[in-house]
C-alpha cells in the first residue's frame, strides 16, 4: 500500500498550517495510508487547530510517529490518529490551548469572543482525548483532572513519557533508541 507522509515539526504557526494543509491536498487517494511523522514544539491556537481539524476530516487511515517530543497540539494531534508508535524516548505535553498570559490577561486583547472561541476549540480538543485515552488512568498517572487541564482559568502543563503515553492508550508501540553493535 501506498504511503503518503506529512510532518509537524517545530512550531504550529500560520507557516506551518499551510505546508501542512498542501500536504494534506496533495494526498492522491482516500485509500492510501497517511504516515504523520511528529517532532513539534506545539504554537498558536488558531494555527493549530486549522492543521488538527483538517487533518480530523481526512478518511484515510493515519498512523502517527512521535520522532522526539509531541508537544501541546503537537500531543493532541496523536488523538486523531488510528495507530501511534514514538521512540522510547519521546516525550508529551498536553495542556490546554491557550494564548501568551500577557494576551490571556489583557481584557482588551482577550475579549468575550476570543476566550469563547479558545473555550470552544479545548472542548473539541478535549473530546479527542477522551476518545483516544484511558481518562481515570490518565488523571491518576498525572495527578491531573481533565477539568484542571482544560481550566480557562489557569494553564497546567502535563507530561508523560513514552510508557505512560503507552499506558493510557495514547500510542500503541515503541521503536528503541538504542544502536545496536554489530559484529564483524
Amino acid at each position: 500500500m501506498q504511503m503518503a507522509k506529512v510532518y509537524i515539526y517545530g512550531d504550529m504557526d500560520s507557516y506551518s498550517a499551510v505546508d501542512f494543509l498542501k500536504s494534506l491536498d496533495a494526498i492522491p487517494t482516500p485509500e492510501e495510508e497517511l504516515l504523520v511523522r511528529v517532532c513539534c514544539n506545539g504554537g498558536e491556537p488558531t494555527a493549530m487547530w486549522a492543521m488538527l481539524s483538517n487533518l480530523k476530516d481526512v478518511t484515510n487511515p493515519k498512523k502517527g510517529i512521535v520522532d522526539g517530543k509531541a508537544f501541546s497540539g503537537g500531543a493532541f494531534a496523536l488523538c486523531y490518529m488510528d495507530d501511534v508508535e514514538a521512540i522510547d524516548t519521546s516525550e508529551f505535553l498536553f495542556h490546554r490551548a491557550a494564548y501568551p498570559s500577557y494576551y490571556e490577561s489583557n481584557a482588551e486583547w482577550f475579549d468575550d469572543a476570543t476566550r469563547g472561541n479558545l473555550d470552544r476549540v479545548n472542548k473539541n480538543l478535549r473530546k479527542a482525548m477522551e476518545a483516544k485515552m484511558d481518562i481515570p488512568l490518565f488523571e491518576q498517572i498525572t495527578g491531573c483532572t481533565l477539568n484542571q487541564l482544560f481550566s480557562m482559568d489557569d494553564r497546567k502543563d502535563v507530561f508523560l513519557n513514552a510508557q505512560q503515553a503507552n499506558k493510557v492508550g495514547l500510542k500503541k508501540s515503541s521503536v528503541q533508541h538504542t544502536p545496536e553493535r554489530k559484529s564483524e
